[in-house]
Formats: C-alpha cells, structure tokens, sequence
C-alpha cells in the first residue's frame, strides 16, 4: 500500500474489530510518516501490534535503485532515525527489539496474548533484497530471488 497508510488503518481495523488482532507490518520509512499515532492506540487503549521492519532506507525504493539503477542511491537513506523502541516509549507504548530471525514469533506470540498497544521493531539487513517486478515487466519476469529458512520465524 501506500508509505504511511498501514499503521492508521491497522487503527481503523482494530476500532471497527475490536475482537479481532490487528498486526501493522511497515517500514521504518512509512513508519516515521505517522509515528504520532503511537499516541492514538495509548490514548484509546487499542491493542495494536505495530511491526517496524528497520533498514533505515526506504526499501523498496532502495532495492529499486540497487538492482536496476548501478547502486545509485538518492535519498533512499534514512541516516539518523529514531530508537524506535525508545520513541514508543517516550508515548507510553510497549517494545521490543528484535535483531534475530528466530526471536520473531516468540515475539509476535506474546504481543498477541499481552493484548496490548506495542511495537516491535525488527532490525533487519538493507542489503536483503526480495524478488520484485521491474517496471512494466509481467508476472513471469520477477527479478530476484526468495530463500525460505526453516525454523527461524
């Protein structure tokens, strides 16, 4: 979807379902776009699962420029981002970080059961690229390659 859009919907989801749980999976970029409404789900006690994946780039932009532009990166750095843990914090939301592939579901898990607002942040490497179509390209022209590793989610 749009950058930006993931986590206020995940809100809107989780007020129109408040039975169901609600996971938010954004980038680090998209994220920083509306990192405010970390003060929505604590004011309005909604138990949002905000999941951060962190690069700092704006990934699939980045991926873009490494694969297809010759590593020519513009303004796809995102430098000195916030501690996203400590920024949800400093709201009055839970956090965790996670740095490992293997600590996810353990994570993931236990955020479900608390049934409380967090976010957890998941530092992973920007250099991971994911298979992707290039521009005007058809389905059976993905460029890019997916490795599955058992037992690490």
């Amino acid at each position: 979807g749009t950058m930006g859009f993931g986590f206020p919907a995940a809100i809107g989801a989780k007020v129109a379902c408040p039975e169901d749980t609600v996971v938010s999976i954004n980038g680090d970029g998209g994220f920083l776009m509306v990192c405010q409404e970390l003060a929505t789900i604590r004011e309005y006690d909604l138990p949002v699962i905000a999941v951060v994946l962190e690069n700092r780039t704006l990934g699939m932009v980045y991926q873009w420029q490494s694969l297809l532009y010759e590593g020519r990166h513009s303004q796809t750095l995102l430098g000195n981002s916030p501690d996203f843990v400590k920024l949800a914090e400093s709201f009055g939301v839970n956090a965790a970080r996670i740095t490992k592939p293997g600590e996810t579901k353990e994570a993931l898990t236990s955020a479900i059961k608390d049934n409380e607002p967090i976010l957890l942040n998941v530092v992973i490497d920007s250099q991971e690229a994911l298979p992707m179509l290039p521009p005007g390209a058809g389905i059976n022209e993905m460029i890019g390659e997916y490795k599955l590793e058992k037992d690490v989610i």
